[in-house]
């Protein structure tokens, strides 16, 4: 019984015993808007007199790609 006493009393020692932890903090910048890496860009089409034409898009950069217009 003394045993088991001293046994439990230990465990509870161990159990309860106060720990210091030294974590660095990660205090970083996190960026306010989501920026693509890479240029996304899609292809606009137009009937010109009939015939269709494409031109580039780029939608990353509200721009375009291509500089005319060209007959598909």
């Amino acid at each position: 019984m003394k045993n088991k006493l001293i046994l439990i009393a230990g465990i509870l020692t161990l159990t309860f015993y106060p720990t210091v932890s030294f974590a660095e903090s990660n205090n970083f910048e996190v960026p306010m808007s989501i920026t693509p890496e890479n240029n996304i860009t899609i292809y606009q089409y137009k009937s010109i007199n009939g015939k269709m034409h494409k031109r580039l898009w780029s939608v990353s950069y509200n721009r375009w790609v291509d500089s005319s217009w060209t007959l598909v």
